[in-house]
């Protein structure tokens, strides 16, 4: 997996999306490009942005830490069609353009940040996560919703 601290431009996440299109179809689950991409940027909205949200409660926090940050931090893929999180779920219509906009800007962003800002930087859900941990999380999400459209 492509490291998002290190964006390889045209064989890396940056070149999968421009063959990202409106048109692309999802391989599987309910979003279309557009929601996809306004999904992918919920959960960077979220991290930059973590003191403006509100944190689930102590059960939620503790259910995620104990069962899915496991799951989500190991190095088996996400399965297809998972449930989506309330906060991160799209279901309205949104602009293509601009949220492929917004994502390039996001992973930019992350990449111009470096790994040394994300060194237990908090998680809405996770708590603090090393830089190798958020690069993980990162890339795998990324991954596997790229994956999902065929890109």
């Amino acid at each position: 997996m492509e490291s998002v601290f290190e964006l390889q431009k045209e064989e890396g996440y940056l070149g999968r999306l421009k063959h990202l299109k409106k048109e692309s179809k999802a391989q599987w689950g309910q979003m279309d490009a557009a929601q996809m991409l306004a999904h992918l940027n919920a959960s960077y909205e979220i991290l930059f942005e973590l003191s403006q949200k509100q944190k689930p409660t102590l059960l939620s926090r503790v259910f995620f830490r104990l069962v899915v940050k496991p799951m989500v931090l190991s190095k088996r893929p996400f399965k297809k069609n998972l449930p989506t999180g309330k906060v991160l779920k799209q279901v309205e219509s949104r602009e293509f353009e601009l949220e492929l906009s917004r994502l390039r800007a996001y992973l930019r962003q992350v990449e111009t940040l470096g790994p040394e800002a994300f060194e237990q930087k908090e998680h809405l859900v996770f708590g603090r996560l090393s830089s190798a941990q958020w690069d993980h999380l990162l890339s795998k999400h990324l991954t596997h919703h790229l994956n999902q459209f065929g890109v």
